[in-house]
């Protein structure tokens, strides 16, 4: 027969000290269980992310060619693409394919693709008031405008933000006058 444990000597018994090892090893499934979870989590949230924009990229091309008529409808003269020369038509700016979509320095995202339409138009008696024209139209629209080439420079350019994620942008100088617009990115699957 074993002697018996003094509790006192170690202050606890040895069946004590095995059951106290074996519960703090008892959570650890379900600790990992939750990183898991958590880690499937956001995996899921990251790749959905990857599409940047909430609006359909045929919404926002719909949306991207009216922002263009309404502006060009404000306007004097004849407005052409400005990559061939051929007289704007929304039929034309229709048939076009999406284009990569660059940052200036390099693709913002494999497969990354966005529409684009980019006009040359006449040139205008007064910058100040060709300027202000358009920029007072689209913030009647709700659009955020904003300086991007001040006035002084002699080539003013507006850079508007739509809520639809899209950006337009208007300049006047003494050779004439431009305007472009392009949608958000979205992956080429997408479409």
């Amino acid at each position: 027969m074993a002697p018996p444990v003094n509790p006192n000597e170690s202050g606890h018994s040895v069946g004590i000290r095995l059951a106290r090892g074996r519960t703090r090893w008892r959570f650890l499934p379900h600790v990992l269980l939750v990183i898991v979870v958590i880690m499937i989590i956001t995996g899921v949230a990251l790749s959905a992310s990857q599409r940047t924009s909430p609006v359909s990229p045929q919404l926002q091309r719909v949306q991207l060619l009216r922002d263009i008529s309404a502006t060009l409808d404000m306007t004097d003269g004849s407005w052409k693409f400005s990559g061939d020369a051929t007289p704007w038509a929304v039929e034309v700016a229709e048939r076009q394919s999406a284009e990569l979509c660059v940052d200036g320095v390099s693709f913002t995202s494999e497969g990354s693709e966005r529409y684009e339409v980019a006009l040359l138009g006449p040139t205008v008696g007064s910058l100040e008031s060709a300027i202000d024209a358009v920029r007072d139209a689209w913030r009647e629209r709700g659009y955020e405008v904003r300086d991007a080439i001040p006035l002084s420079s002699g080539y003013p350019e507006i850079v508007a933000q739509t809520p639809e994620g899209i950006t337009l942008a208007y300049s006047a100088n003494s050779s004439g006058t431009s305007l472009s617009g392009r949608t958000q990115c979205f992956i080429a699957s997408d479409e």
